[in-house]
C-alpha cells in the first residue's frame, strides 16, 4: 500500500485513513485489501514511512537472508549428518596437531 502512493505525505494519508471509505474511494488505493486494518496515527504513520528502504538497502537485505537462510540450511544437513560433523571436528582439530607436533608420546606415565 504504501508503494502505491505517489509520495511520503500521500503514504501518510493513506495510513491515518486505512479501512474509510475515503481511503476505498482514492484512486491510488482503490482496489487494495486492507484486510481488519484500523487506521493509524499520524505519529505512527510517519514513523512508518521513515523506516522505508531504498532499493539498495532491500537488495542487500535480500541477500543477507538469502545467505543466511543457506547457511542455516547447511547447519541443518550437517546436524543431520555423523560423518559431517567428524570431518568439521577433524578441521577444526588440525591447527592444534599441527602446534603440538606429530610425535607421539615417548615417556611413560605410570
Amino acid at each position: 500500500m504504501i508503494d502505491a502512493a505517489a509520495n511520503v505525505d500521500e503514504a501518510v494519508w493513506a495510513l491515518t485513513r486505512l479501512g474509510t471509505e475515503a481511503f476505498f474511494r482514492h484512486p491510488r488505493f482503490r482496489g487494495i485489501d486492507t484486510g481488519a486494518a484500523v487506521p493509524f496515527s499520524r505519529l505512527q504513520a510517519r514513523s512508518i514511512t521513515r523506516r522505508r528502504l531504498d532499493p539498495a538497502q532491500r537488495a542487500s537485505l535480500q541477500h543477507d537472508l538469502a545467505e543466511a537462510t543457506r547457511a542455516c540450511a547447511d547447519l541443518e544437513g550437517a546436524l543431520a549428518s555423523p560423518d559431517r560433523i567428524d570431518a568439521q571436528v577433524i578441521e577444526q582439530l588440525e591447527p592444534l596437531r599441527e602446534r603440538a607436533g606429530h610425535d607421539p608420546r615417548r615417556t611413560t606415565i605410570g
